[in-house]
């Protein structure tokens, strides 16, 4: 049996430290600037209700670009894990291949998922403000 070789393993806290500094900075600077707006009712200006609408365009611009850094630093967590598992079963491949599981079809299927994780946590966060 070999050695194993393992990619050096992502920052888990790098992860935790965006995703908590992001919350915080897209709060702060909402709660700013809706404090100073005032709140609309039916006999509202045209003028406060274009200067919500632009606080929440405002807003969800913030969360992409900040969603994309979150998603970025995940998905280089992903990376890893998957060039791991990958390292482990090609050295086990004759074992696995002898339980007639296919290592092809497993790689193929993570890749597939780790791709499609790509804009999920903007599309979320997206349907929960409007909802």
């Amino acid at each position: 049996m070999s050695i194993l070789r393992f990619p050096k393993p992502p920052d888990g806290q790098k992860i935790i430290a965006i995703v908590v500094g992001v919350i915080r900075g897209i709060l702060r600077k909402i709660s700013e600037k809706a404090s100073k707006t005032e709140s609309t009712s039916d006999n509202s200006s045209i003028e406060n209700i274009d200067n919500i609408i632009q606080l929440l365009n405002e807003y969800k611009e913030s969360v992409n670009i900040h969603t994309i850094k979150i998603e970025n630093a995940v998905f280089k967590e992903i990376q890893y894990y998957s060039e791991e598992l990958f390292l482990i079963l090609d050295e086990y491949s004759e074992k696995i291949e002898g339980y007639n599981i296919r290592l092809r079809m497993i790689k193929k299927k993570i890749n597939d998922l780790s791709s499609e994780f790509n804009g999920n946590i903007d599309n979320y966060i997206s349907k929960k403000i409007i909802s």
